[in-house]
């Protein structure tokens, strides 16, 4: 560790100062104390050891103290020792440590309630419903959704599955269909089948053309009164559902990398909550069922 600490104030001597550099190195080596399998130390770990530095420290320093850690990780990555910047994103704003902003995020009852929209139509109603379902429960992007095709459908299966194919960002899957969707998506596909269109995509407009994206964020925009004081758009429900198959579901990051399109796991780890986290270590430690007697 010492030689290392060595090549990280080598480093710092082609960009800081002096002050910079001792500054710098207190601060990593606390980190180091705290930390000490620092290249196994992803974007959860890092996140609540800034939440812990925020007790006691004013903006300013606690600023510093982020710059530092991504100082560190920018050398590491530089020499090979990790693939990934854990910390990159991470800001300090007025004192708060930026993030992913939970509290704005939907929770499980407020994306449920995007499901009771009213429609004047029934193939509207209908295909809406298996739409807004593809969000709240896949967590899918537009992108993925106007792209799928009747093929990407299996009801083969005991759990009915649906393939989403990868794109330049992400990655391709088979996804279990949540039970809600089921009905849905079989009376959709009835409905569906009275347009006569040759379309073999899954979406269709009421005359039988391609359902495209804008059409798709227009139809998320018209539900936000169903969820006052919230943003609601695309992007945020699927963070929303991330969120809380990780911080709700606790599913374990690897499942839920795969089921996002992640090709990156630190993609995945920006969506836990470490305040979250942090309750769920202390409920465990104080739970009667782990009293020793």
């Amino acid at each position: 560790m010492k030689k290392l600490r060595r090549k990280f104030e080598e480093y710092l001597r082609s960009t800081c100062s002096v002050q910079t550099i001792n500054s710098y190195t207190r601060v990593v080596d606390q980190f180091i104390a705290s930390q000490p399998d620092i290249e196994r130390s992803g974007y959860q770990e890092i996140m609540a050891y800034a939440h812990k530095l925020r007790r006691n420290r004013g903006h300013s320093r606690l600023g510093r103290e982020i710059c530092a850690l991504k100082k560190l990780y920018d050398f590491l990555l530089s020499e090979g020792r990790v693939k990934l910047h854990p910390c990159r994103k991470i800001k300090v704003d007025s004192g708060k440590i930026r993030g992913k902003c939970f509290s704005k995020l939907l929770n499980r009852s407020e994306l449920s309630s995007l499901m009771e929209r009213e429609e004047r139509y029934q193939y509207t109603a209908s295909r809406n419903r298996v739409l807004i379902g593809m969000l709240v429960y896949l967590g899918l992007m537009p992108s993925e959704i106007i792209q799928l095709r009747i093929s990407d459908l299996d009801f083969s299966m005991d759990q009915p599955r649906i393939r989403i194919q990868r794109s330049r960002k992400l990655s391709g899957r088979l996804l279990k269909l949540n039970d809600q969707q089921i009905n849905p998506i079989q009376d959709y596909l009835k409905t569906r089948s009275t347009l006569n269109s040759i379309s073999k995509n899954l979406f269709l407009s009421i005359r039988g053309d391609h359902f495209t994206v804008d059409a798709l964020n227009a139809l998320i925009e018209s539900q936000k009164p169903l969820v006052p004081g919230k943003l609601v758009n695309c992007s945020k429900i699927r963070e929303s559902v991330i969120s809380n198959w990780l911080n709700v579901d606790h599913l374990d990051l690897g499942q839920v990398q795969y089921m996002a399109g992640h090709k990156w796991p630190s993609s995945t780890e920006k969506y836990i909550n470490p305040i979250s986290q942090e309750v769920k270590v202390n409920f465990n430690l104080f739970h009667p069922m782990n009293t020793k007697i």
